[in-house]
């Protein structure tokens, strides 16, 4: 502390030499100034904020000047920071907003709020950034109408959007974006508008709405194309991607992924390049393409660990433990889960926590730990409440229902089942619905009244949506699974059928899990 402070004085008598330098009204107060300690702030910006070494000095210093020549004042102070830090002026953000926002120099403190967000979101400090916008915002909208502030206030309403935390910033996000497209649309700024056309279709993503999510960044995708700008095409692209990977159609989803990888390399944006990979890896390991999917999930992780960014790093793990559970490597995609999980609650990412402790409490249930799985799948849907969200959230019921299975709680399951359908159906989720309607049909042929002929529709609509999607390792723990029914109605021969279906399905991919499972289920078969 002793040595910020000696750079605070530094600092402090640097400005005020140069303040006395660029106004003739400012020596005149110097002895009061001088009472001022600068303190060096080290957390996130450097010399972010002066204070008086006494209240008392702080009240009768600023007090006895009038408005105006206050105002005067802070632009003075703001302009001599300019000329001390003119090649390092993004450290001097914070200030410099804060000096020029209390001056007559609204545009500069728009300006200045605008480039302390970008720093701080560069620092994963997301609430911070978000203050800094949310002052940018409403400077720009208190302006007078012009065409400069109508792009600040596009600009500030778009950054906000990047750094959502809450469900209540996405709503105000999209109250904020959708005042933006008309500004965009007057100004025939075709970059903004595709721009906040992307926004649109993101925020459609995020409240599980993958189909509008598609229409809007296809238009933003048609301007990016008609103006040749790849790096304004990467963005809706990735989105494309994202939303076909939610609607299930995995093959489509792939290979716009994988065109977004290398976008994202050619643009040296290598955190949404590890993001871009992530999901490439997962709509690859949904149709069984292991071998390409753990490929891309592995560069995924290895790129956040050398860009250092703990949101990246979260999400890379999260892809790569995904891609485990679906070949069925549950102690690799555990591993990756738990490390997800870590990252998350330190950067306070609550909306990935979510979706890890799903994914987790499924894989703890799948290797034999169900009691576990369950307490991590009802603390994820208790965090679903609270982030007012339903994003995936047929993901967490139908993995729950799973787990209530594997617990014996066969009487729970259908209800659990039903809700998950809806939402899947809702949300376009294929895959998941067609899971759920497995765990329907072990669950109602479990019951102390079994109902065999509707756990065979069930299993059968399951089986349909798999093969319809192209899923082929859940098609094939599909037919592990109906095998069991069969058995249990005495139709050996056409259970047998099945489970030799999927041990050769599990053979061809490489699931060595599932294949020894299924392998003792079809010895046990042929007696």
């Amino acid at each position: 502390m002793q040595a910020a402070a000696v750079i605070g004085r530094e600092f402090g008598i640097r400005l005020l030499t140069r303040i006395s330098e660029v106004t003739a009204e400012v020596p005149q107060h110097l002895d009061t100034l001088k009472h001022l300690e600068f303190i060096h702030e080290t957390r996130f910006f450097p010399e972010r904020e002066f204070i008086f070494k006494h209240a008392f000095t702080q009240d009768v210093a600023y007090q006895s000047h009038l408005a105006l020549r206050r105002r005067e004042l802070h632009e003075s102070i703001g302009r001599a920071i300019e000329d001390l830090y003119g090649d390092r002026l993004e450290e001097q953000a914070t200030i410099l907003a804060y000096h020029y926002a209390r001056s007559d120099r609204q545009d500069k403190a728009i300006e200045y709020a605008l480039l302390a967000g970008d720093r701080a979101a560069r620092l994963y400090a997301n609430a911070e950034a978000r203050t800094y916008y949310e002052e940018a915002l409403s400077g720009a909208r208190a302006l007078p109408t012009s065409d400069e502030a109508q792009r600040w206030q596009i600009d500030a309403a778009l950054k906000l959007a990047a750094v959502a935390l809450t469900r209540q910033d996405i709503e105000q996000d999209w109250i904020n974006v959708e005042r933006a497209r008309p500004l965009a649309e007057a100004l025939r700024d075709e970059r903004r508008r595709a721009q906040v056309l992307y926004w649109l279709g993101r925020l459609h993503y995020v409240k599980a709405d993958p189909t509008n999510a598609i229409a809007y960044a296809g238009q933003s995708l048609e301007i990016a194309d008609r103006l040749a700008d790849d790096a304004l095409a990467a963005l809706p692209v990735n989105l494309l991607g994202r939303a076909c990977l939610l609607l299930s159609d995995y093959a489509q989803a792939s290979q716009i992924m994988a065109r977004n990888v290398e976008q994202m390399r050619r643009l040296g944006r290598k955190s949404e390049e590890a993001t871009a990979a992530g999901f490439a890896g997962d709509a690859l390991a949904r149709i069984g393409e292991f071998e390409r999917g753990v490929s891309y999930a592995d560069h995924g992780v290895k790129l956040a660990r050398e860009i250092q960014d703990p949101f990246t790093e979260g999400a890379a793990h999260q892809y790569r433990g995904q891609v485990q559970s679906h070949k069925g490597d549950w102690a690799e995609a555990l591993r990756d889960f738990e490390h997800a999980g870590r990252v998350a609650e330190h950067t306070g990412d609550r909306f990935r926590l979510y979706i890890v402790k799903s994914l987790e409490g499924r894989a703890r249930s799948m290797t034999g730990d169900p009691a576990r799985g369950r307490m991590l799948l009802e603390e994820s849907g208790l965090l679903a409440e609270r982030l007012g969200t339903k994003f995936v959230l047929s993901w967490q019921k139908t993995f729950l229902a799973h787990c209530l299975l594997a617990l014996g709680h066969h009487d729970a399951v259908p209800g659990l089942c039903q809700e998950a359908m809806r939402l899947a159906e809702e949300a376009g989720d294929k895959w998941t619905k067609a899971v759920a309607h497995r765990a329907l049909a072990e669950a109602l042929s479990r019951l102390d009244a079994p109902d065999p002929e509707k756990a065979e529709d069930a299993i059968a609509e399951a089986i349909r949506i798999l093969e319809e999607i192209g899923a082929r390792p859940e098609l094939a723990r599909t037919y592990a699974s109906h095998a069991r029914l069969l058995q249990t109605r005495g139709a050996s021969e056409l259970a047998q059928e099945r489970l030799t279906h999927a041990v050769s399905m599990f053979r061809a991919m490489g699931m060595a899990w599932d294949l020894e499972r299924a392998e003792h289920a079809l010895r046990d078969f042929r007696g």
